[in-house]
Formats: structure tokens, sequence, C-alpha cells
């Protein structure tokens, strides 16, 4: 549900163009992550209430309307509440880079003739809403993902494929980085990825995110349009807050920095490997 302040409606919107007398709507949104369920917590409470509208929803004639949409992954969430203080959760895998959160109020009958709503003179005499209209444009949050919020999803930044190369390449050139193995060896990728993925990740994959940190500083001026460059910046600015590390403002790096945040990235993750290889060997010799 899209509403423009530039738009003229039939009926009045609570927060639109002065169409309500008295205060504006006004609400504190809350975002946070719940790192367990891998999903961010949207917590919002309306902090004004237009007397009028609380008795469309009193009357069960209208409710709260939370929208989540994410133009990346064509994710699209919608909830109802009754109360002014409400919370909704959102898979942390839903959302790509940028969503938005919305708060309106909306019909959820026909309203015909009512006449208790204090109105501006445009709109004066007794309003109808048809089932569905926005009644109130309370709120609109957008919202920055980080890696960091879901960094079990490293497939929003890596790709691997095989291609007619004769060693591993990494192409940096579109949205993921591209991991290009060759053509015959697709078995054995394949294979060692579904029996030793930390193989794979400490084989193929961190070697393409020290290579891509270490080139960070040439997509810099793209990260607008190039994904896998906007979540690497947020990557380095937390690994620089939380180390208390920071880094140059071009995003250059030595070869220090560049090997520490990708170790920040992977925790332990060439101790899991010998862990994980350990036991495919302790079977073999078991058989």
């Amino acid at each position: 549900m899209e509403i423009k302040d530039t738009a003229t409606y039939p009926y009045p919107i609570w927060g639109l163009n002065d169409d309500f007398l008295g205060a504006e709507p006004e609400g504190i949104p809350t975002m946070s992550l719940d790192p367990v369920a891998n999903e961010f917590i949207f917590d919002y409470e309306l902090t004004t209430i237009n007397n009028g509208i609380a008795r469309l929803i009193e009357e069960d004639k209208a409710r709260y309307k939370c929208i989540v949409e994410c133009n990346s992954t064509y994710f699209l969430h919608m909830k109802e509440f009754k109360e002014p203080k409400f919370q909704i959760r959102i898979p942390t895998d839903k959302v790509f880079k940028k969503y938005t959160v919305k708060v309106l109020v909306v019909a959820t009958k026909n309203i015909d003739a009512c006449d208790y709503l204090e109105v501006n003179e445009l709109y004066e005499g007794l309003v109808d809403y048809p089932k569905g209209a926005a009644v109130a444009y309370i709120d609109k949050i957008e919202y920055h993902t980080k890696q960091k919020d879901n960094v079990s999803d490293l497939s929003q930044i890596f790709r691997s494929q095989p291609a007619d190369v004769d060693e591993v390449k990494y192409s940096l050139s579109g949205a993921r980085i591209v991991i290009k193995y060759p053509q015959d060896s697709k078995e054995y990728f394949e294979s060692t990825e579904n029996n030793l993925p930390s193989v794979i990740e400490s084989s193929f994959v961190f070697p393409a995110l020290v290579y891509a940190l270490g080139r960070l500083s040439e997509f810099i001026p793209m990260i607008d349009t190039i994904d896998w460059a906007y979540y690497l910046k947020n990557i380095v600015d937390d690994y620089a807050d939380v180390k208390n590390a920071p880094v140059d403002s071009d995003y250059k790096m030595d070869m220090q920095q560049i090997f520490d945040i990708a170790h920040y990235v992977f925790r332990n993750l060439h101790t899991d490997m010998l862990k994980e290889t350990k036991r495919i060997i302790d079977h073999a010799l078991d058989d």
C-alpha cells in the first residue's frame, strides 16, 4: 500500500496533508535482532491518539496495520493489530540490503457516513471509507541490513560456479563475489561442499573474501549498485567499532588488517575444518 503525500484522496487520512485537525500521529519504533531465531524484532508504540480513529478501531471498523516490504527479495508481510502497541518479527533471510516498515490504520469494512471524525473542512460532513482504505498514515521507517545480522547466510555475498577456467578465479564485477572453479572439478567440489563445508569455506570462500577486502577501496564509490561491496563495507565498519581498530576512510587496508577482518567474519573456521576432516578420517579408519 503506497500513500503519496502529493496525491489527493476522496477521504481524509490522518497524518497526510493536515487532513485531520489536532495532533499529527507520532510513534516510537524499535528494531532489534534475535540472533537465536535469526529474526529482526520490530516494536512500535503509537504515542499520539486520535479519538475519532480510536473509536473506529474500538467499533471494529478499522485496525492498525504493519507492512514490511523489501524490493530486493520481493518480500511482503502484513499484520493487523487492535492495540496501538505491537510487535512483528521479520526473518533475516527474507530481507536484503534495505527494507521498509510502514504503520497505518486501515478500514476493515466499508465505513459509511461517519460523523465523529475531526477533519479538515475540505472533508467536512459525513466521511466514507471503502474497505481496505488507509484511515491513517502513521509512520514509514527505512532500515538497512548488515551482513553481521545474518552471517550464516553468506550466499548474499558469495556464489560459486563451475566455469571454463584452469584454476580458481574470483569475479567482483556483479552483485555477488563469484568463485569460479574448473568444470572438471564440479563433482569433487559438490561432494566436498556436502560433506565438508568448512573445507570449501576455508579453501575457496575465505581466500575470496581476502581478495575482495583487498580491492574494496576500488568499489566504495559503487556500493549503491554493487551489493557485495555494500556488505563488506558494513562488515569492516562493524569490525572497526567492535575491535576499536579504525581503518582508513578510503578503505585501503594492509594485509594484516585484511586477514584480521576475514577471521572476524569466519570465526574458528580453520579449527572447524580440522575437526570435520578428523571426523571423516576417523570414520574411514574405523571402516
